[in-house]
């Protein structure tokens, strides 16, 4: 009779495995590109512009927190964004630098955003319905 593992997998250093689980870096989503459907709670970092294409949809989850790591980074709204947040949970678009929202995600000591870090949400002329509901948007240009 074989027996199986009682774990998938074998760490020979347990130190390194709760080190990459406590790293900041470890507890955001990388983000980027068109953007539909629904963005659920958590933490994500951008590495790209992020854009709602027509007729389509963006909804963020209460929760949601996107930091934006790059000057020109924007939320670019062709279609519909629709930010969920509630009084308790908002949603939150910010600096990367920003580590009241989410900790610190870079994972460079304590900091604070700065005005202008991101370039902001841009509305397009096509887009419609959009709506922001206990939505903070911080440090955008």
């Amino acid at each position: 009779m074989t027996r199986l593992p009682k774990h998938p997998f074998s760490i020979s250093a347990p130190g390194i495995l709760l080190a990459l689980l406590a790293s900041p870096l470890a507890a955001q989503i990388p983000i980027g590109g068109t953007q539909t459907g629904t963005l659920p709670a958590g933490v994500y970092h951008t590495t790209g512009t992020l854009t709602v294409p027509v007729g389509q949809t963006f909804l963020l989850s209460p929760g949601a927190i996107i930091k934006f790591t790059n000057s020109g980074h924007e939320l670019s709204v062709n279609g519909t964004l629709v930010a969920n947040g509630t009084a308790l949970n908002p949603v939150i678009l910010t600096d990367d630098a920003d580590d009241s929202a989410g900790g610190d995600t870079n994972a460079n000591g304590p900091s604070v955003g700065s005005p202008t870090a991101w370039r902001g949400v841009v509305f397009a002329s096509t887009a419609s319905a959009s709506s922001l509901t206990y939505t903070d948007v911080r440090y955008g240009g």
